[in-house]
């Protein structure tokens, strides 16, 4: 589970901000509070973000984003690092971005962070926590000017000789531009796996063009999958009766004869299989055959014929873009359910009806498994409602004037529970959301 997420110097973010999912001091709907018995934080299971149009909520994902990729799959050696810092202070250029992670994994809870710039890792650390202790380090590193790593080591103590023989080792051979963290688990060693792996299996971020590749293998090979996920089309109102995968003619795929070499040069006869997805959000599968012949099934939705037994077929190109936004967003709340995750949805409310966002909401909150958290930014005022939410899961992003984002709570403005919390949004009592100019707009008709 997520606990707190800090960034700075990032994007749009100048000084540093903190999105938390502590518990507050609201009471209503406890059952959105988990207590951690490792940590004993009380940790909430959903987070609603709002702001305006280029107030910088979509950055607040991205910086979550871009650490997490930065951890899983880092650069290549000599490699600049691909970090944006914010551009409207001229300090900035010679300080680093700064990323951390509070979560828990486990039955532990971690702290998780680095410093960086384009050029190295400035410095890097992990600590464990309890809420009531202070922070234990067992890690903590830094690059030197002159891109030599030290990493110096603290909580291994049930390890041999030979074994912090080998973390020394790898933190010898971390390359400037190179986390401690992804060297270890480079080397196969095991010793920080469940950090690593909180990152790259726990922690899920959708932003609007998002789509889930595996879509049609997980559904032709997965029946109990294949029945929920027609369930929530259903639910949702899509008109969607069925999934279906069709076998087509190499011409109905619309891919250059290069292309098609190279996937016929890199299967392997038999059980091999490869997705391919088109801009039209077709999705596809590619088979090769015993002998060596690629065969190609489009994934298709049926709909019942009016006044007929027959059904009708659509590719997903023609779906409407609702419908492909929950075709790519029901995996993870199906995952959700079952297994503990952290599913961060950016603009849930793209393409999509107020109705099925709450829809969205309410599901995870009422099934979803209760170490699971669901976070999204939206605009949907109607969400602002605290038969559906408590008040330290909303919260809101907003620029300074001097084009900073600021990150808040509603938990700062206590809102009482008979509130119009939604009006209030819209007068722009809390902020995030957009300052409209009218007077510029005006002059256009003079």
């Amino acid at each position: 589970m997520l606990i707190r997420f800090l960034v700075k110097n990032f994007l749009s973010v100048n000084h540093q901000v903190e999105f938390s999912m502590v518990k507050g001091k609201a009471r209503l709907h406890p059952n959105h509070v988990i207590t951690s018995p490792a940590s004993g934080f009380k940790i909430l299971r959903a987070g609603v973000i709002y702001g305006a149009n280029a107030s910088g909520k979509s950055n607040l994902i991205k910086a979550m984003a871009f650490a997490a990729t930065f951890i899983t799959k880092g650069v290549p050696p000599k490699q600049t690092i691909p970090v944006k810092r914010f551009k409207l202070n001229s300090r900035n250029i010679d300080l680093p971005a700064k990323f951390e992670f509070t979560f828990e994994k486990n039955g532990v809870a971690y702290i998780y962070g680095f410093e960086l710039d384009p050029e190295r890792i400035h410095s890097e650390w992990l600590y464990t926590l309890k809420k009531a202790g202070t922070p234990k380090p067992i890690f903590e590193r830094v690059t030197t000017p002159d891109l030599q790593t030290e990493v110096v080591l603290f909580g291994f103590k049930n390890l041999s000789r030979k074994q912090l023989r080998l973390l020394d080792y790898a933190g010898e051979r971390t390359r400037y531009n190179q986390l401690f963290l992804n060297k270890t688990i480079e080397d196969e060693r095991p010793e920080l796996e469940d950090v690593f792996d909180w990152f790259d299996k726990n922690l899920t971020i959708i932003f609007p063009t998002s789509r889930f590749a595996p879509l049609a293998i997980r559904l032709t090979q997965d029946e109990t999958f294949l029945e929920r996920f027609l369930q929530f089309l259903k639910a949702a109102d899509t008109g969607i009766d069925g999934l279906e995968l069709r076998e087509i003619e190499p011409e109905r795929l619309a891919v250059p004869d290069v292309l098609l070499q190279d996937i016929k040069t890199g299967l392997k006869p038999g059980n091999s299989a490869l997705i391919y997805q088109t801009d039209d959000n077709n999705r596809y599968l590619v088979k090769k055959n015993q002998d060596n012949e690629l065969q190609f099934s489009m994934l298709m939705t049926t709909h019942q014929v009016e006044d007929s037994s027959k059904v009708a077929y659509f590719e997903l190109g023609e779906e409407s873009d609702g419908t492909q936004r929950m075709m790519d967003l029901i995996p993870g709340l199906l995952d959700m359910i079952h297994s503990e995750r952290v599913f961060i949805i950016d603009e849930i409310d793209r393409s999509v009806h107020s109705k099925l966002s709450r829809m969205i909401i309410e599901m995870f909150l009422r099934y979803g498994q209760s170490t699971s958290q669901l976070i999204v930014t939206t605009h949907e005022s109607g969400l602002l409602d605290f038969d559906l939410l408590r008040r330290d899961e909303i919260w809101f992003v907003e620029k300074d004037e001097k084009g900073a984002s600021a990150v808040y709570s509603l938990e700062e403005f206590v809102p009482r529970y008979d509130k119009d919390i939604r009006k209030d949004y819209l007068n722009g009592r809390f902020g995030g959301i957009p300052v409209i100019q009218n007077e510029v707009v005006s002059s256009w008709a003079n």
